[in-house]
């Protein structure tokens, strides 16, 4: 009977001597090829961290969204933008961006960075999580684009409490990008136009904001809410005689055909951050952050350039369209900042909160 029972052969006895051999051979040959994984793999973590990459953030694809449409002036500098941070970071953070509201409005996007939900948005600040932000839209906060840089520099008094409300929100503003200054359109020109309080017989359609309505009394004129989607319609039956809310680009795009007059009071500005979520930012190694903060260090200066021209371009068209625009003098602007710091800082100040709305307002310089 064979001594196996399954009816397998033995070994001879050759082959059963080079058996552990074998097994040896085979064990070496496994530890040099982890060896060499382990080596490769060692090779690229070097390497990537040598760009300021971990392995943890390369490759990410960041979600960017803004209320303005495709390709708009604004829209085309936050592609660049995105661009850059790819360029800056040798790919390791890519940015999608969603312009005209695909990821929602301004007060759904903002509250979606907050949350982790959206990494990135640019658009008009939202204080809907902290009423505070709303001094951002108190008229004359800033009188000219000089004064504007200035206070929004990196470290001055005034951008760090700006900083500090939205890093309250789990929101890093990385920068502010500016959009315009406001003026007054209207069908016929206001009485007065230059005296801060004097009557000037003009209904003026206002954005739902208490600071605009304020605002439009303290010049003199009847306030009129209206949102943005009527203000045609408005203007056009003769409910409103003029519109308080938008710049020379403004004007033109949607009421070129109705305004025949255009006051640049430069009564407010149209500011955006630029935001990230805080956590992610905090995670980020520091060569991501320098890389990312150049590239919107790069994107405030193209819109400082941007919307100076672009005023001043659309300025132009309205006067093509056969709208006036009218020559206001920084003596006028000072005036009618004057009677809005007084009438109107105040009132909203109480509104809002006083203690440190004071305190931010007294931060700014000329």
């Amino acid at each position: 009977m064979s001594p196996w029972p399954c009816g397998c052969r033995g070994s001879s006895g050759s082959s059963d001597l080079s058996s552990p051999r074998k097994g040896k051979n085979r064990q070496r040959t496994r530890r040099l090829q982890m060896f060499r994984h382990f080596t490769a793999l060692l090779c690229a973590v070097l390497l990537l961290c040598a760009f300021g990459v971990t392995p943890a953030s390369a490759g990410k694809v960041w979600k960017l969204g803004h209320t303005l449409p495709k390709d708009t002036p604004e829209d085309l500098a936050i592609q660049d933008f995105a661009r850059r941070v790819g360029e800056l970071t040798n790919g390791a953070i890519k940015i999608k961006v969603f312009p005209a509201m695909q990821l929602g409005d301004w007060t759904v996007m903002q509250q979606r960075v907050s949350m982790g939900g959206l990494e990135m948005a640019t658009q008009p600040p939202s204080s809907q999580a902290d009423k505070r932000i709303s001094f951002l839209y108190f008229p004359y906060l800033f009188k000219n684009v000089a004064m504007l840089q200035k206070n929004l520099a990196v470290g001055a008094p005034f951008r760090t409490a700006l900083d500090q409300l939205f890093i309250g929100q789990n929101i890093y503003p990385v920068t502010y990008v500016p959009l315009f200054f406001g003026g007054v359109g209207s069908k016929t020109l206001p009485k007065d136009w230059d005296k801060p309080g004097a009557p000037k017989g003009i209904k003026l359609r206002v954005p739902n904001d208490p600071s605009f309505a304020l605002h439009a009394e303290s010049m003199g004129y009847q306030p009129t809410p209206i949102p943005m989607s009527d203000t045609f319609t408005a203007l056009q039956t003769g409910i409103v005689d003029g519109v308080l809310g938008f710049g020379a680009v403004g004007n033109y795009v949607n009421y070129r055909d109705l305004v025949k007059y255009y006051i640049p009071l430069n009564d407010f500005i149209q500011l955006w951050p630029v935001m990230i979520n805080l956590k992610l930012w905090e995670g980020l190694p520091e060569a991501q952050k320098k890389a990312v903060t150049q590239a919107a260090g790069e994107l405030e200066a193209r819109r400082y350039a941007d919307f100076t021209a672009l005023d001043a371009s659309y300025r132009s068209k309205l006067q093509q369209a056969g709208v006036s625009v009218v020559d206001v003098s920084p003596e006028v602007i000072d005036a009618f900042a004057k009677a809005a710091r007084e009438q109107c800082w105040p009132a909203l100040s109480e509104k809002i909160d006083k203690t440190w709305i004071s305190k931010a307002l007294e931060s700014i310089t000329e």
